[in-house]
């Protein structure tokens, strides 16, 4: 590789700046590059919003384009273009699906002549539960997808589901999600907190999901197997993310109508993951579809709680034999694990725990991830110059 005496500067546009799994590892990630050999600068097609911030106080410089996605005009494609062309990138990286094509039809428009990578982050099972929108850019990036020079995938359920529906095989490189286990650790006290707030008893047994409000994350499926658990012991739901609060009529009724609304706690979009994980014994991701490396799974393992997950995407990996692993689209199944993990004695969840942690430490540490992506920046602006 050529020694540089000044930063690589890499553009990456992705689709969003909200609080999801790609804008948080895209925030992750600024957060780690060696600032003295990376410059980072992000293009957000939409407007801004809550990741905007956190990005530019990691030393990103952030633009925002506006864009509809519904019905992108050719001056809004234009002015995406141009935000890349003034970032004078030496890698531009595509994020989701949308992001994915505005990078490559940046360099196709010459706004760049920059190495294009991209970054595919879920799972694929079929097109039936996907918005038209989605589809519709699903199947123009399997046209597009000779284009980029490497196709970052976060799963390898997800490369091998994208590369069955024809996106380009021999270019994947999967990357999983990464963590800090200095952030997300064992933190009794501030669990302790946590529940006082929400009016949880401390020996209560607590569940929960943090995922934005999705058909595909399951949250009613979720709060049915949370009702199936009443008798016996004092268990409670906690559920959080973008959508997950009182206001979404369909979900409060719900849980008013299975008589829950002293057990299930709708705490909505929060700044303060750690602290809900601490507050967890077992975290929820029941997910039917789409799916690649679930985030909350991750941060959860390394705060040693132990996870119940579908088997979608690669979650069945990631919690291996830390947890336990239901089908999807199998509610029964679902309600029965949570079962089986209520009833485990403290002691049994808490070594299921330790051994998340350690399982995230050894193969999901954030360092080892920020430096799988350093290579492989440089790696890509070297092969182009």
């Amino acid at each position: 590789m050529s020694a540089r005496t000044t930063p690589l500067r890499v553009c990456h546009v992705i689709t969003g700046l909200e609080t999801g799994g790609a804008e948080r590892m895209l925030h992750k990630l600024a957060t780690r590059l060696d600032p003295e050999r990376f410059h980072t600068v992000v293009v957000s097609l939409r407007e801004r919003a809550a990741m905007a911030e956190p990005l530019e106080r990691a030393g990103a410089e952030v633009h925002a384009a506006g864009l509809s996605l519904a019905r992108p005009s050719p001056r809004a494609l234009a002015r995406v273009g141009a935000m890349v062309r003034q970032a004078r990138p030496h890698v531009v990286h595509g994020w989701m699906y949308h992001g994915n094509i505005a990078a490559s039809l940046a360099r196709m428009a010459r706004f760049t002549r920059a190495p294009v990578l991209w970054n595919v982050r879920a799972s694929i099972d079929g097109f039936a539960t996907m918005k038209p929108a989605t589809v519709a850019a699903v199947k123009l990036g399997a046209r597009l997808s000779r284009h980029p020079r490497r196709i970052v995938y976060n799963s390898r359920e997800g490369a091998r589901q994208h590369e069955a529906i024809g996106y380009a095989s021999g270019r994947a490189t999967v990357i999983p999600n990464g963590f800090d286990c200095d952030a997300y650790a064992p933190q009794p006290a501030v669990g302790a907190r946590v529940r006082a707030e929400l009016g949880i008893p401390h020996d209560a047994i607590v569940l929960g999901q943090v995922a934005r409000y999705d058909p595909m994350k399951n949250q009613e499926g979720l709060v049915h197997a949370a009702a199936a658990l009443r008798a016996g012991r004092d268990v409670h739901l906690l559920m959080a993310g973008r959508g997950v609060d009182a206001r979404n009529e369909r979900l409060a009724a719900l849980v008013r109508e299975l008589g829950l609304s002293d057990r299930v706690h709708l705490v909505g979009e929060r700044g303060d993951v750690p602290a809900l994980m601490a507050a967890l014994d077992v975290l929820v991701s029941p997910s039917n579809c789409l799916e690649g490396f679930p985030n909350a799974v991750g941060e959860a393992m390394a705060s040693a709680v132990p996870c119940v997950v579908t088997d979608v995407g690669d979650a069945a990996w990631i919690v291996d034999d830390t947890g336990m692993v239901v089908p999807p689209w199998q509610p029964e199944a679902l309600a029965d694990a949570l079962r089986v993990m209520v009833a485990l004695p403290a002691e049994r969840r808490a070594a299921l725990g330790a051994a998340a942690r350690e399982r995230v430490r050894a193969h999901f540490s954030l360092e080892t991830v920020t430096a799988a992506y350093e290579e492989l920046y440089l790696a890509s602006a070297d092969a182009c110059t």
